[in-house]
């Protein structure tokens, strides 16, 4: 059986304490530190049988092969790293007999973000062959540092793997330009919108900057209005009331999902006004344009304008005093969808 408590200035405290709760069994202890005759003593004595629990720090993570040892209690787990989880977890079950592995940690609500993710993890992949699936998960969690330069830290740890090669993909495909689509596959505008707000989660709001890029990659993925009113409610049940900044960024959210389904390519809302460019290819043609232009008209509670400047088409609608700008922009631009 392996005890690990990776604390070399307090190892034999916990030695002691072992020895009182349970003084039936025989504890041996190992670390980094003890000289290298000791240390080969103590390992003897283990394989040997004449120990039955070694309490040791890290040093058993990889070379120690002990097939009788079927235990493995981590102490203080959530401060190890998933590999070293990963890595302890197989110094365990390396013969016919079943294997058990307790990871020991404080109450979730005093652990970190990152630690509930890793102790998740290895919980979660625990079938044979799943070394790759945990490294993959390690790497989000970490993060894989700047795919553009030098640094060894970048966004990759606060957006997930897949969300962050999602938006370097977008990034190159901007600019190389807008591809050539098929009649079948034409995909909404990822509209671009202007606004002279404040749109954020300010830190005296959301203290903890882990928990604030959480809220922003959750945002990001949301797939329509309903689930970011969902983290909307979350976000308020957890923090309080949001403040003007946080409520401009998910009225910002709402109003871009809303400006793509409109088909819109570009918003501005300046001076008491919303201007904007449809995107032509995607613009009904012939009878339903006609169509398309009368249900604006008879929807919109404000004037609006539209202009044709060479093969584009523009809009212009003046803003009432209330309710917010981007709530007005947001009920106009529903009117069209």
């Amino acid at each position: 059986m392996f005890f690990v408590h990776n604390r070399v200035g307090t190892i034999y405290g916990m030695y002691h304490l072992l020895c009182e709760l349970v003084p039936e069994v025989a504890f041996g202890v190992a670390h980094g530190q003890m000289k290298g005759h000791e240390l080969e003593k103590v390992m003897l004595a283990f394989t040997e049988k004449r120990i039955q629990c070694l309490v040791s720090t890290m040093i058993i993570e990889s070379g120690i092969d002990v097939p009788n040892a079927n235990t493995l209690i981590v102490n203080r787990a959530d401060r190890l790293g998933l590999s070293q989880l990963y890595q302890l977890r197989g110094r365990v079950g390396r013969s016919t007999q079943q294997a058990f592995a307790y990871f020991l940690v404080p109450p979730l609500q005093k652990l970190t973000r990152n630690a509930i993710k890793r102790l998740q993890t290895i919980q979660e992949y625990s079938h044979l062959g799943s070394g790759y699936k945990i490294a993959m998960r390690d790497l989000e969690i970490r993060g894989a540092g700047n795919i553009f330069g030098a640094e060894q830290s970048g966004f990759i740890d606060a957006l997930g793997f897949e969300l962050y090669a999602k938006i370097i993909e977008e990034a190159i495909q901007e600019l190389r330009g807008p591809a050539l689509e098929t009649k079948e596959e034409q995909v909404l505008p990822d509209s671009r919108i202007d606004i002279e707000m404040e749109t954020l989660l300010p830190a005296d709001y959301v203290p903890a900057a882990s928990d604030r890029v959480d809220i922003y990659r959750r945002l990001i993925e949301a797939r329509d209005a309903r689930q970011i009113e969902t983290i909307r409610k979350e976000v308020v049940d957890r923090f309080g009331p949001l403040p003007e900044p946080a409520e401009n960024l998910v009225d910002y959210l709402l109003l871009k999902e809303v400006t793509r389904r409109a088909k819109v390519e570009d918003i501005s809302i300046r001076d008491g006004k919303l201007s904007g460019k449809f995107s032509t290819r995607m613009l009904p043609k012939g009878e339903q344009f006609k169509n398309w232009v009368g249900k604006m008209v008879a929807h919109s509670p404000h004037p609006f304008e539209l202009k044709q400047i060479k093969n584009e088409l523009y809009f212009e609608y003046a803003l009432a005093m209330s309710p917010g700008a981007m709530v007005q922009a947001k009920n106009f631009l529903q009117n069209i969808i």
